[in-house]
């Protein structure tokens, strides 16, 4: 399965897709016109895959991932897109499985952990619209550990990236 999606998802000549065998079929089973195929994945999509897809849905782990995952949409063709071509939910399935906010749920994949909570597990208080409606690694670049209070949940995916990444490399909760 994964070398067909692999092949179906290589998409430098974009007529190839039309031409592979499993899509062959699909296409002429039962006499339909109009076909959407949709493929669920895990986060190895996100470094795993030289995928190019039309259009994704991703549920919020980290803004690595939310930047791995757009970099799959439009990688080969990579035409302007003439609308949104990528969601993101506000909320990943462990968020909407728990009512309380003293536990991780942005992690496996993700930086939240029982030391590194966050103060919410809504991505609307997480992010900006200027962080998530056109992705970059601007985000992860620019150093946010100066807004980090010892002691408090993070308020922002990106700081707890940011303070989790310090300390993996760096070995201390350092804010200078």
């Amino acid at each position: 399965m994964e070398r067909q999606l692999d092949a179906a998802f290589m998409r430098q000549d974009e007529n190839a897709l039309w031409q592979h065998p499993t899509v062959q079929k699909a296409l002429r089973k039962n006499g339909v016109k109009h076909h959407l195929f949709v493929v669920l994945a895990t986060s190895v999509v996100e470094v795993g895959r030289d995928w190019d897809a039309d259009w994704g849905i991703i549920e919020p782990s980290s803004m690595r991932s939310l930047i791995q995952f757009a970099g799959r949409i439009q990688r080969h063709r990579q035409h302007p897109p003439l609308q949104a071509n990528m969601l993101i939910l506000n909320k990943n399935i462990r968020a909407l499985r728990t009512r309380h906010h003293d536990c991780a749920v942005y992690c496996q994949p993700g930086f939240e952990s029982s030391r590194f909570l966050l103060s919410s597990h809504d991505l609307n208080t997480l992010l900006t619209p200027e962080e998530y409606t056109c992705i970059n690694a601007l985000p992860r670049i620019l150093d946010r550990r100066a807004s980090f209070q010892p002691g408090k949940p993070f308020d922002s995916l990106i700081t707890l990236e940011h303070m989790r990444l310090w300390e993996e490399l760096l070995g201390t909760r350092s804010t200078t």
